[in-house]
């Protein structure tokens, strides 16, 4: 059968887990979110930027763009 556990531990204790692994609990053990070093997938939010090299040009922009 399967489990829905955050973490199990077979035959294994509790103290001394990796926080190499995820871990945390589920359902109302838990925020169902890894802990670990899979924590910082939900303590930061992605971003992306775009660099260009040619200086800003204003005249470039479409029609009813503000100008700066």
């Amino acid at each position: 059968g399967r489990i829905d556990v955050g973490c199990l531990n077979w035959n294994r204790g509790t103290v001394g887990a990796s926080g190499r692994l995820p871990f945390g609990g589920k359902k109302r053990s838990g925020n169902d979110r890894p802990a670990g070093i899979g924590a910082t997938l939900y303590c930061a939010t992605p971003q992306s930027h775009l660099e260009s090299e040619a200086p800003f040009d204003p005249n470039g922009l479409p029609p009813g763009m503000p100008r700066p």
